[in-house]
């Protein structure tokens, strides 16, 4: 089987950055949405065209890390974000299909309002209560039905251990540094994923040219108080957590209260082994402390 190569779009984002930096060997073509830096050339894919780029790279793969994917910005501006997280990904789908290259493309764990008792599957009927989920449970929608050769992950929440990263672990240790009361919502679950064995599930899928839709996800369902406190407990701090309701939060819409992910079926495809998330916190821990 050759190698997979990769056009990468929306490299500089969280996920797609860290992609870039451990697979830059099989990319041929990686971009950003705005301007061109020395990394990543600008490619906008609300208004370029991919044609040429996959005429002169000819990847195997196209990935779309290119989204807008902050819930509140898309309850402000459904029209600015549905651009880019539907028509635009779709229209560029289209091209890849038309070309034999197999597209790569992210949906969310908020296509479920949450109230399943239970860890949702690739089966379970989607039924989003956000803007942003309904855009995804669109995305997903419009692949399934016409049953197009896509790979689809349903995404949920995803953690990195680097310092300014702005994700769910490291803003966390930041707090209990700064703050030594903290308020956290204790009814909202999820399944978080560290970006590593994201980005290494992706690679791994597309070696062996999966097509479908996946669940992404880590193997624990957890709530935001039960992560604060490992957290403080692992780093040895005194905070004060204050237990709250996910709906305190003055948030422009309500969030679903449980949106845990099973992975059996990607796990069973790819025999890949997750890391857990109490190793990162014992990982950044030990990184303080050295």
């Amino acid at each position: 089987m050759p190698n997979r190569s990769y056009i990468v779009l929306g490299a500089s984002s969280k996920i797609g950055s860290v992609f870039h930096s451990r697979f830059i060997k099989k990319i041929k073509f990686a971009s950003k949405n705005r301007n061109k830096s020395k990394k990543f050339k600008k490619f906008n894919i609300n208004t370029d065209n991919i044609n040429n780029l996959i005429l002169s790279h000819k990847p195997t793969h196209l990935i779309i890390f290119s989204a807008e994917s902050d819930p509140d910005k898309c309850f402000k501006n459904p029209k600015k974000t549905q651009k880019i997280n539907l028509i635009s990904t779709i229209k560029i789908i289209n091209q890849c299909i038309k070309q034999n290259i197999i597209p790569i493309v992210f949906s969310s764990d908020f296509v479920f309002n949450g109230k399943k008792n239970g860890k949702y599957t690739e089966k379970d009927k989607t039924s989003p209560i956000l803007v942003y989920g309904r855009q995804k449970k669109l995305l997903e929608n419009y692949i399934i039905k016409k049953k197009l050769p896509v790979l689809i992950f349903r995404l949920a929440k995803v953690y990195g251990d680097k310092k300014n990263d702005k994700t769910l672990i490291t803003n966390y240790i930041k707090q209990i540094k700064t703050n030594k009361i903290i308020t956290v919502a204790e009814d909202q679950y999820f399944t978080p994923i560290y970006v590593n064995d994201v980005v290494n599930i992706i690679d791994k899928a597309a070696q062996k040219n999966l097509t479908g839709l996946y669940n992404l996800a880590g193997n624990e369902r957890l709530s935001r108080f039960k992560i604060l406190k490992l957290i403080v407990r692992i780093f040895k701090s005194n905070n004060k957590i204050i237990p709250c309701s996910i709906n305190d939060f003055k948030l422009p819409e309500k969030r679903p209260k449980d949106v845990s992910l099973s992975n059996s079926l990607l796990k069973k495809k790819l025999r890949y082994k997750l890391i857990e998330i109490k190793d990162i916190i014992k990982k950044l821990y030990n990184k303080k402390n050295n």
